[in-house]
């Protein structure tokens, strides 16, 4: 409202104060003069018009601007704008000065809790008294907050273990809230656990396998399903060994070898385990070295250096190890290359410079067996792979120092330090070719000198190492761009790979050489392109035995020595042995243990190698094997000089010393003495005695370290001449007829001595060379038949010999002969008589040959017939229509030599043959022959 002054005389200035209720917390305040001008007091007063929005929105938290103007038609009107009813945090400000046509604005961030709607009134006035208001609607909404993701920490989560870690997050709306991870390996899960009160829970579960090892990035989300935040996290999975099957050996770690000498492990060194220590030389300690380090498995403890681990000669590395005789051997080496061997031994605890490789080479592999070492493969390089590759295959005798070169090996490979020998022939797995590294499996056969393949090795690799554990193979770690953590088992019979534990580390260049035995596989330092390491492990069987790797024992001596098994689960064992020597025994105690007896006998000397056997009978075993040395002892000949002896004057006579043995089967030399002065050597020398009389003689024999000697005597008496004859049907002797008895007549020559003095038990026949045997006596079952068989007035007696003996005598004779032989005999009063003859024998010059005597039958006769060799023989006996009436003989075998088989006049079912003639046939593996006879009644 607008007044104006009723009088210009007395100028009077009023003042009002209107309030208006702009806003329930706000009022302004106008003032009003009243002109001085009376023209201005009775001028009209002009309305305001204000202008705003009718209605505007807004989310909290987010900006908002709103304006109003306000105008008057008088043109002196000063309007002012004021506003109430906004929210709080809002500022009103006033754009343009108080003035006719001004504007103000309210602006600011919505706060939250402001949420709702808001009528705001806005009000304008002037000096005259003029007003005007209008309202805008604000409506404020809460606006889609997104989600708060916590910061999860970063993870390192061992192969073959499992973690969680629990996530937080945040929702300004409070709004549930779901977890999950859109990028993250397979083995890592994200869920919610609580996604309710603003305040979400969720859970990251990592669970990682053993081949999982490895570095991940893991992305981790939240959404309230529209809005979503993120993180990510490290994740480290370090590499841990896989456990072992059930059955399958297992890895442990042994007392570290940290050498004093250099402060460090040791790489591409020569190993061998004698006995309960293991030998490790040379090798790479920050340079090539020729260092010896000794570890004792019982203590599990190192000597390095000093009296008992003295220095060897020639400094080297990338070389093998190899023993035999219970020696270690250091052979070749990558430094120039080198092909010097070195052998050290325990007991005299010195090293002694041995026959070297024909070849100089570095990398290579050797294997041991029956104390032999076997050298195969290497190269010319000092580094790995590097230079020409060999296929080169040596062996070395320690008995006679010296090598031999065999067949090559079909694949040329270096740094193939996983070569094993096994039961009879050498494996060398892997290896490098110079351009790749090679899975093959090259197998030597030692008894045939030949080279075949296996199976391949399903990780192809060098450097890596090989042992026997129970009937496999073990090859682990090795090189194949990085070292390898890798076992995997050879089954030689089956010729096929499983998988087998992981070790604990990843090396290669592991000590080369035999390390292992019952008790499992020990694997000694490790290298390449990396520092040497001092790493000691043990391939541990679920059944670990123990027995001696070798002994030794004197023929005669008795060896005794245990053999025991333990269980890794402590079940019960079942103990075997098989390659016993004869005589042999090994008793299962029962309790885990075997006791191993034997006595060889003076026959046994030589190398046994005995493998034991343990199984648990759920499918766990192992072996391992002994050799066993039997030490040849030399035992005394037998001095035999035989006699004794009855020797004619001045007639040379043979002594006999051929009885004379040694029981070791060594060569002897014989030493005679005659008793008349004079001496001879040999086994069977002749001497002729100058006198008649009784002499005593003595023979000493020597193997050359030691003798025996004995004595025998010699009757020197004059000699009787005498005549020899044949008389009645005996002109021959047929070696092959039924006629089981030969005599021929002797009689006196000019009466020389009287028949009746002749000893019957001292004739004898003697035909030397002509058979098996050299002479025969003559039948003593029949008293001697006297009588003037010649009719010249002499009396002559039969000496007669057994068909049989006859056999052996004339053995050697083929077809027919004529053989000069002498009857001899000794008299009851001294002296003795030789009678020569010419006979002629008959023998069979066939394979086979036949003869019926007497035949005709009468009654029965003697079906004779000789094999030249061994074999099956079969005799029939057909009628004169072809008809079989008997098999005399159906053997699958019978011996070279003559055979007799009674005709009885029966045929094969006992009924007596009739008159006639019958015909035979006989029938043998290396020929026939038939015949005929006569049957008559």
């Amino acid at each position: 409202m607008r007044l104006r002054p009723l009088s210009s005389v007395l100028p009077v200035v009023l003042s009002a104060v209107f309030f208006a209720a702009l806003a329930p917390s706000k009022a302004q305040a106008i003032s009003v003069q009243l002109s001085e001008r009376p023209a201005l007091r009775a001028a009209t007063v002009s309305a305001i018009s204000l202008n705003a929005p009718d209605s505007t929105s807004g989310l909290e938290s987010e900006f908002v601007s709103i304006t109003a103007t306000a105008g008057s038609g008088d043109p002196h009107s000063i309007i002012t704008i004021g506003a109430s009813g906004f929210p709080p945090g809002l500022s009103f400000t006033t754009n343009t000065p108080t003035g006719i046509n001004p504007s103000a604005t309210i602006s600011g961030t919505l706060q939250p809790g402001t949420a709702g709607t808001w009528f705001i009134e806005w009000h304008a006035s002037d000096q005259f008294g003029a007003t005007d208001s209008t309202f805008t609607r604000l409506t404020v909404t809460s606006p889609n907050n997104a989600p708060i993701l916590s910061q999860p920490n970063n993870m390192t989560v061992p192969e073959g273990t499992v973690a969680n870690q629990t996530l937080l997050a945040t929702d300004a709306d409070g709004d549930p809230l779901f977890f999950s991870s859109s990028s993250a390996p397979s083995f890592v899960s994200v869920t919610t656990v609580d996604p309710d009160s603003g305040t979400a829970t969720g859970n990251v579960h990592v669970a990682p396998t053993f081949n999982d090892a490895g570095s991940y990035f893991v992305e981790i989300d939240v959404t309230d399903g529209v809005y979503s935040d993120s993180r990510f996290i490290f994740l480290s999975v370090p590499d841990v060994p896989e456990p072992p099957a059930p059955g399958q050996p297992v890895w442990e770690r042994l007392a570290d070898m940290q050498d004093p000498r250099t402060g460090s492990g040791v790489e591409g060194a020569a190993a061998s385990l004698i006995g309960n220590k293991i030998y490790v030389s040379h090798g790479y300690r920050y340079s090539d070295t020729a260092y010896l380090s000794i570890y004792d498995i019982p203590s599990g403890t190192w000597t390095h250096g000093g009296t008992t681990a003295p220095t060897a000669r020639v400094p080297r590395s990338e070389m093998a190890g190899g023993q035999a005789f219970g020696k270690h051997y250091a052979i070749g080496g990558r430094t120039g290359p080198n092909a010097e061997v070195e052998e050290f031994d325990p007991v005299a605890q010195t090293w002694t410079t041995r026959a070297p490789m024909s070849l100089a080479r570095g990398g290579v592999g050797a294997a041991s067996w029956g104390n032999k070492i076997y050298a195969v493969g290497g190269r010319s390089g000092a580094s790995y792979g590097g230079g020409l590759i060999y296929s080169m295959n040596e062996v070395y005798d320690p008995t006679v120092d010296r090598w031999t070169t065999l067949a090559p090996m079909p694949v040329a490979v270096s740094d193939n330090y996983a070569t094993v020998a096994y039961a009879g022939k050498v494996y060398v797995f892997g290896g490098t070719d110079g351009f790749s590294h090679r899975s093959d499996v090259q197998i030597y056969n030692i008894a045939t000198n030949a080279w075949s393949m296996g199976a391949r090795m399903p990780t192809a690799r060098g450097a890596a190492m090989a042992g026997v554990i129970g009937d496999k193979i073990a090859v682990f770690g090795g090189y194949n761009g990085g070292n390898l953590r890798v076992t995997e088992l050879y089954d030689p019979s089956a010729n096929s790979w499983t998988t087998g534990p992981e070790m604990p580390f990843a090396v290669s260049e592991i000590s080369q050489g035999v390390t292992f035995d019952g008790r499992g596989i020990y694997a000694i330092g490790s290298g390449i392109f990396g520092i040497s390491s001092s790493i000691v492990l043990a391939l541990r069987p679920v059944i670990s035995m123990d027995a001696p790797a070798a002994v030794s024992v004197d023929e005669g001596q008795s060896l005794t020595f245990a053999v025991s098994a333990a269980h890794r689960n402590g079940l019960a064992v079942a103990l075997g042995a098989t390659g016993l020597p004869a005589g042999a025994t090994f008793r299962d105690n029962g309790d885990n243990t075997g006791t191993f007896t034997w006595t060889p006998n003076f026959m046994s000397a030589g190398a046994y190698t005995v493998t034991f056997r343990a199984d648990d009978g759920h499918g766990a075993t192992n072996s391992t094997t002994t050799v066993i040395t039997v030490r040849n002892v030399n035992r005394p000949p037998r001095s035999n000089p035989g006699g004794p002896y009855t020797a004619f004057v001045a007639t040379p006579m043979t002594f006999d010393g051929s009885g004379s043995s040694d029981p070791d089967g060594d060569a002897l030399a014989y030493q005679w003495t005659f008793g008349d002065g004079t001496t001879g050597i040999g086994a069977s020398p002749a001497h002729t005695y100058a006198a008649i009389g009784p002499y005593g003689v003595a023979l000493l024999v020597s193997d050359g370290a030691v003798s025996d000697l004995a004595t025998t005597t010699v009757s020197v008496v004059g000699q009787f001449l005498a005549r020899a004859f044949t008389a009645g049907g005996n002109p021959s002797i047929r070696l092959n007829s039924g006629k089981q008895t030969w005599c021929a007549q002797v009689e006196p020559t000019g009466y020389a001595f009287n028949l009746t003095l002749v000893d019957p038990a001292t004739l004898v026949m003697k035909s030397p060379g002509t058979g098996s045997v050299g002479q025969i006596s003559a039948l003593t079952d029949k008293s001697l038949a006297f009588g003037d068989n010649d009719h010249n007035g002499v009396e002559d007696m039969a000496a007669c010999f057994g068909k049989n003996d006859l056999r052996l005598l004339f053995s050697n004779i083929n077809g027919t002969r004529s053989v000069p032989v002498s009857i001899e005999g000794m008299l009851f009063g001294g002296g003795i008589f030789r009678a020569a003859l010419d006979v002629r024998v008959i023998a069979s010059g066939h394979a086979v040959a036949a003869l019926v005597s007497p035949n005709p039958l009468n009654p029965t006769a003697t079906l004779t017939f000789t094999t030249l060799e061994a074999g099956y023989a079969r005799v029939r006996v057909y009628d004169a229509v072809g008809r079989l009436t008997r098999t005399l003989l159906d053997e699958a075998l019978v011996p070279a030599g003559y055979h007799d088989l009674q005709i009885d006049g029966l045929d094969g079912s006992g009924a007596r043959l009739a008159t006639g003639i019958y015909f035979y046939q006989v029938e043998t593996a290396f020929g026939s022959t038939s015949g005929r006879f006569t049957v008559l009644k």
